[in-house]
């Protein structure tokens, strides 16, 4: 379920930008810092070295490998990686189903604009042969553009959104805690990472210009440093993570939250069974006016026609959505 998610955060292009700077941050991590120092470098007083003068002309470089750095920046990936699983589960909640919502009432728009194009098509013939006032055929034809516009605003929310995966989305809460935890780890471990210290270092140190026999100049030094602070990060971590997962929940931060996308599910379902009671309503008018002669009635019961489709294809999104929502809260209770 969730990989169909990755995919569509991918085309996007989020997980391409978190994971491409994530990738650009390693890279300065992984790689090996190369020094160097030339000139008279004064030496630390404290140093025995009889053998040369202290103003010589010395050179000193090499290159220093951070293993802690490299541990940084495979966690930073890590972070990465995790923060586009994160995205994608949103995603899905927030626009698959709103997706789903507005197909299901495009579909209901596009099958009544037929019939009304008939009914305009019929109306104009009224008019023509004056069994209608302009006024009513005036009306008839907003009815109809109305009609159009409705399903064109529809098809252009459509487009601006992602195609539907069609995955079942149970459980899509429950993959949008665990995806937000995990970001949280990776940034915990980070936080302790800064703590420590941990390189090596090879290179040259050499004298020039002297004639005094020098030993080897060259030196490998393993170096290994840590902050105490680190002792102390474990209780402030854990509050850090217990906080953001209560910020997930109640929305106490920005952003999506879990308590949003359930107050929205109740409302979704409320208001398919709001539209539901209209639109029985509507038809059972309809059904009545069919069963009535006459060109008063036939123009009457296409005006209803019209509120019908309305309330139809209101019901059929709201319908589609409440769907889609239920099945991601059904999954996303602790």
């Amino acid at each position: 379920m969730l990989s169909t998610s990755v995919a569509a955060a991918e085309d996007d292009g989020y997980c391409e930008y978190v994971t491409g700077k994530a990738a650009a941050e390693s890279m300065v991590m992984f790689a090996p810092d190369v020094f160097m120092q030339f000139g008279y470098i004064e030496q630390s007083p404290v140093t025995d070295n009889p053998d040369v003068g202290v103003d010589g002309l010395r050179f000193i470089g090499g290159v220093r490998l951070r293993f802690d750095g490299i541990y940084e920046g495979l966690e930073t990936r890590a972070r990465a990686k995790a923060e586009c699983k994160r995205y994608a589960a949103v995603t899905q909640v927030s626009r698959e189903t709103q997706v789903r919502a507005l197909e299901a009432r495009a579909k209901i728009l596009d099958e009544a604009l037929a019939t009304a194009d008939k009914i305009g098509a019929q109306v104009s013939e009224d008019l023509q042969g004056r069994r209608t006032t302009a006024q009513e055929a005036n009306a008839t034809k907003l009815r109809i553009e109305e009609l159009h516009r409705l399903a064109e605003d529809t098809h252009r929310a459509l487009a601006a959104l992602p195609p539907a995966q069609g995955a079942d989305m149970t459980g899509a809460l429950a993959a949008v805690r665990t995806a937000d935890a995990e970001v949280e780890k990776h940034e915990g471990r980070l936080r302790r990472a800064a703590g420590f210290d941990l390189n090596v270092r090879f290179g040259v140190d050499s004298f020039l210009g002297t004639d005094v026999d020098q030993q080897s100049p060259y030196f490998a030094v393993l170096s290994a440093g840590l902050n105490l602070g680190v002792l102390f990060q474990g209780n402030a971590n854990a509050k850090a993570a217990a906080g953001r997962a209560r910020m997930l929940e109640t929305g106490g931060g920005s952003g999506f939250s879990v308590a949003a996308a359930t107050a929205l599910a109740e409302g979704a379902a409320r208001r398919a069974e709001e539209t539901a009671t209209l639109e029985a309503d509507l038809e059972r008018t309809v059904e009545a006016l069919e069963k009535v002669s006459g060109d008063e009635t036939r123009r009457y019961r296409q005006t209803v026609w019209f509120d019908l489709v309305k309330m139809r294809a209101e019901h059929a999104y709201h319908a589609a959505h409440a769907a889609a929502l239920a099945q991601v809260v059904a999954g996303g209770s602790k």
